[in-house]
């Protein structure tokens, strides 16, 4: 996970199972992940999502949902960022 820039102890508890890929995201980092369940590699981490509320304060993911072919992360903020799931 060092070499994918992911940082385990920022992974949040709401992960998605989807096929051999598992869907999680970073929260402090602000950007989502997919591990191939079979061969422990990570297949995708996105760019950091853009979640600045202010200066002095930072929005977080609250949410994300697999569905219709695309990846959806709500933010503390209330705006929704849709990816293509098939990366």
């Amino acid at each position: 996970m060092k070499r994918a820039g992911v940082n385990k102890d920022d992974v949040n508890s709401k992960n998605v199972l989807y096929g051999n890929s598992l869907y999680f995201y970073l929260q402090n980092q602000l950007k989502f992940c997919i591990l191939d369940i079979n061969t422990k590699e990570i297949l995708y981490v996105s760019q950091v999502i853009d979640a600045t509320i202010s200066e002095y304060n930072t929005k977080q993911i609250k949410d994300m949902q697999i569905g219709n072919e695309k990846v959806y992360l709500l933010d503390s903020g209330g705006t929704l960022h849709v990816f293509e799931k098939d990366i």
